[in-house]
């Protein structure tokens, strides 16, 4: 994602403006098996990467500012459903609290159409659909578990 998505100008620039970001490496002992790259580069290999790829590596968490998360994207996004799914943050944002399950549940309605061939909707489906049952959890216990995103299986 680092060198597609987030050095796409569209993305930087969303970003900065409406965005605090922070980047953590929750597992930095983590090693990659030998011949990942097989002599590609990251660029390479980045722009070969499908929607939802490294989905027990990757995740953005787009959260309030007291750290509970509003909306959660696992895997490999391209620019442009990253951009999308900023733009579904940044409306969460706007919402009451009691407001977010009818959001996510809609948004999984949408997703429901896609995720049979597109494995980053099926994450986002499954993480959409915790979070419609249990809004606004907390950015620390995910941060602590050994996987990405919310879902439980």
């Amino acid at each position: 994602m680092r060198t597609v998505t987030f050095s796409d100008e569209r993305v930087i620039d969303r970003l900065n403006r409406q965005f605090i970001c922070v980047w953590s490496n929750i597992r930095p002992k983590q090693r990659f098996r030998d011949g990942l790259y097989d002599g590609k580069t990251a660029a390479q290999l980045a722009k070969e990467q499908q929607p939802g790829d490294g989905s027990d590596n990757i995740c953005a968490h787009f959260t309030t500012a007291e750290a509970k998360i509003l909306h959660v994207g696992q895997g490999y996004h391209d620019p442009d459903r990253t951009l999308r799914e900023l733009e579904f943050a940044l409306e969460l944002r706007k919402l009451a609290p009691e407001r977010l399950p009818a959001a996510y549940e809609a948004r999984c309605v949408e997703l429901a159409r896609e995720r049979g061939r597109d494995e980053a909707a099926r994450l986002m489906y499954g993480n959409l659909a915790v979070l419609a049952k249990e809004p606004l959890p907390g950015l620390g216990a995910v941060l602590q578990s050994e996987r990405a995103g919310l879902r439980t299986k």
